[in-house]
Formats: C-alpha cells, structure tokens, sequence
C-alpha cells in the first residue's frame, strides 16, 4: 500500500514588510519540510487562497517517491486533471525516475465569484529569454499572442541561493533597471523550495509555476519566458520548462504560458539589439560564477551568449567584463544537444554574415567535439585510453613477470 504525502497550508505570517505563505509537508519515514514563499507585504491583495501553488510545488517531490498527494484545502479541479497529463508526459519522458501519483484535495472546488483580470505576470532572471518576452510583449511584437505583462517576480533562491542576500540584492537592481524602463512592476520574492531536493532541471518548472500561481487572484497568465526554440525541442526532451508541459501548470482562471520559443537565441538577441539595446548592459545570464549577480565570462552559458553577440557581428556589451579566448570556445563543454543546437545557430548566423574570423574555426572545432562527446563517441574514446593505459602499465612489468602470468592479468581487464 502507498504512503501518503500530506499537504497542510499554513496561516500567512506577516512580519518586517514581508508576508509568509507557506505550507507543511509530511511524508512517512522523512522529517516534516516547512516550504515557503516570502513576499513584500504589499502584495499581500495579490495573494491567493488557494492551494495551487503546493499542488503544483511538491508534484515532481510525489512523483519521485511515488506517493500520492493530499493537499488539505481547497485546489481547482482544472488544475489537478491538467497535473494528470503533465504527470503523463513526465512518467513517459522519465520513467526510470518518476512515477505517476494520485493528487487529491479536500476541497476540490474552482473559487467562486471570479473575474478575469486583463493583466500577466512573467517570472524574470535579467537574462536574454526573459528581455525577450518582456519587451515582446510590450511592445507588440508578438501579435495575437500578446499578454498584457505590468509585472514580474525576480525569485531568490532558485539561481541565486538564499544564503547570497547581497548577491540577490545587486541582480535585483539590474533587473528592476531593466524592467522600468518598459514600465514594468518587478517584485523581489524567495522560496526555499530547492530545499525538497528535486532534479533542479526538471523541477524548476514546478518552481517557476508554483510562484506565479501565488499571484492569480488578480493575474490573469503567468509567463514563462522559454528556453529553446521548437526547432531544438527534439533533441532536450527532459528539460523543466518547455511548450509542451508547461500549459499543464494552469487552472481555469489561470494559465502558464511558455513564451518565445518560436525564436532561437540569436534571433532573440539580433532583435534585442535593434529594438532595445537599453536592456544588453544589464543583462545577467551566468549562475555558475563566484559573483551570482555578474557574468563570469568563463562558464558555458556566458560564452554561449557572448558568441551570439559575435555571431551578430556586434561589440559585446559592458555586463561582459571579459572576452573569451580562442581555446575558451573550441573547449568549450556543452551539456545537451539542445545547447549545442544554440552554438549551431551562431555558427550559421555568422556564416550568413560572412564573418570569417578565427573565432569562427575554434567554434567549428568545438562542436565537432561536443557532438563526438554528446553522440557517446568520446565517452567510449576514454574508457579505451583507460584501458590501454592499465595494459601499458603491465606491460612495463614485463621483466619481473614471467609470461603466462602476464596472460592472466591482461585477461582480467579484458
């Protein structure tokens, strides 16, 4: 017989201009986890009641351990029949890891009384995806598809850890820079909803929806600015947030939205740099560097951006303190195919540009490399360089073995 997972919502706590909404978790045979969400008290009318939010929070902590969900207050019955089909997609991208659960609420019931707002709010990090959907959207680029975004949550604890308060305070600023200058609300929240200790790049989705839907008593969507564009979705299936999983985070009156993946990296950026280069000095787009509220200009992710702005034929701007090398791009390690796609992308915009500069060989390499790496190539190439080696080194011992005892070692590593 399963366990069950029990979710009890807890009285908001206000205090210090911030107010606590947060909730119990009770799992058989682990200690009880307090999971909150800590916002400025003012928002405290945006707030909802509702228990979507921990629905939508501990869904991939129950579909690790396989027990089912019982979340002790009211959550809408749209939202849990679309946490079905989102439990679906997952248990079938991931079988080996998730499980599909029963979520189950004593009051399952959609709030009454609702109008809908004619406003959304967007999660925002301060980096390109997140410029893009914004100023998208503001500025009526994107047509019928169009949200009327007046506000964004910038969230502590996800990139930034929580122990970094400083760090948070500096990459806020940025990105509130950013934002009003398009006339957009940015509101700083935290969470310690890393603390459950889900994979971080499947479950940030959960994460990105459990804040927004926090918000939906007077928003109508929540935006997810999307990570890869439709052309590279084939080859990353398991990342968190993508177009497919995440509409599955929504209830009736409120809908997640993935945005923006019509457009790869360099498209989106050849548009920021001719529609609003304000937003490029400010961007932050690292959360692998000792400072969290910089780019580092070393790890993957900044070299990826800043080979964009190469691409495009563009000088980089002031938040790259630091140009990368030649061996920093053909050495580059790129996670996943869908990443690799992206530097497929400045290769070819560079190509189109007819940029023939030696950072474009060096990139030629480097992919070569990673699609080898990637495709199981180089993985396979190291284990037999191991294995050679341990072969030369009994070899070497050659002199003090005589050579049937040589046989029977080379035999056991074979």
């Amino acid at each position: 017989m399963k366990d069950t997972i029990h979710i009890w919502p807890m009285e908001p706590v206000e205090e210090n201009e911030r107010i606590l909404i947060s909730a119990m978790i009770e799992n058989k045979n682990e200690l009880p986890f307090h999971l909150w969400f800590s916002l400025p008290s003012e928002e405290k009318e945006n707030i909802t009641n509702l228990c979507d939010p921990f629905a939508i929070a501990t869904i991939f902590y129950g579909m690790k351990s396989g027990n089912e969900i019982m979340v002790h207050g009211q959550v809408s019955p749209a939202l849990l029949r679309n946490l079905e089909e989102f439990q679906a997609v997952w248990t079938s991208w991931e079988p080996s890891r998730y499980k599909k659960i029963d979520i189950k609420a004593t009051i399952e019931v959609e709030p009454k009384h609702y109008t809908p707002a004619n406003n959304s709010i967007m999660a925002f990090s301060g980096g390109l995806d997140s410029c893009f959907t914004a100023f998208q959207h503001k500025k009526d680029f994107c047509g019928r598809l169009k949200c009327n975004i007046t506000s964004a949550i910038m969230v502590h604890g996800f990139d930034i850890p929580l122990c970094d308060i400083e760090g948070f305070k500096r990459a806020f600023e940025k990105s509130k820079t950013i934002l009003d200058d398009i006339n957009v609300k940015l509101i700083p929240m935290a969470t310690n909803f890393r603390d459950l200790k889900d994979h971080w790049s499947h479950s940030h989705a959960g994460g990105l929806g459990a804040s927004l839907s926090l918000f939906q008593k007077n928003f109508e969507n929540g935006v997810i600015a999307g990570s890869f564009s439709y052309n590279s979705l084939d080859l990353n299936i398991g990342w968190g947030s993508n177009p497919l999983t995440d509409l599955f985070l929504s209830s009736e009156r409120f809908k997640i939205i993935n945005d923006g993946s019509r457009y790869d990296r360099v498209e989106k950026l050849k548009y920021l740099c001719e529609s609003w280069p304000f937003a490029l000095d400010y961007l932050r787009v690292c959360w692998k560097g000792e400072q969290l509220d910089r780019n580092c200009c070393k790890c993957e992710k900044c070299i990826r951006n800043i080979l964009c702005f190469y691409a495009l034929g563009k000088k980089l701007p002031s938040c790259f303190k630091f140009d990368i090398t030649l061996k920093q791009i053909e050495n580059v390690i790129v996670p996943d195919l869908a990443v690799l796609f992206e530097y497929k992308c400045c290769l070819n915009a560079a190509r189109s540009g007819g940029i023939n500069e030696p950072w474009v060989k060096a990139l030629e390499r480097g992919i070569r490399k990673n699609e080898m790496r990637l495709n199981g190539k180089g993985l396979v190439w190291k284990k037999i360089k191991n294995k050679l080696a341990v072969r030369t080194r009994l070899k070497k011992l050659n002199s003090n073995l005589c050579g049937k005892g040589l046989e029977i070692l080379e035999g056991a590593i074979k």
